[in-house]
């Protein structure tokens, strides 16, 4: 599994994707995980990606 987010304020909202996270993740353990901060996102101010291969 691999984890991406794009944030327009990376320091305010990592702590809330960390919650995020553990919500729709679970426990231990965590996949790979890239932050990205990126100046504008049309419309949005996180975006997040989330690629599983299947079994």
């Amino acid at each position: 599994m691999d984890v991406t987010t794009f944030h327009t304020d990376l320091g305010k909202q990592f702590e809330t994707g960390m919650v995020v996270r553990d919500w729709a993740i679970g426990a231990l353990p965590y996949p790979n995980w890239t932050a990205v901060g990126v100046m504008l996102l049309a419309g949005f101010a996180l975006r997040s990606k989330l690629s599983r291969a299947s079994p």
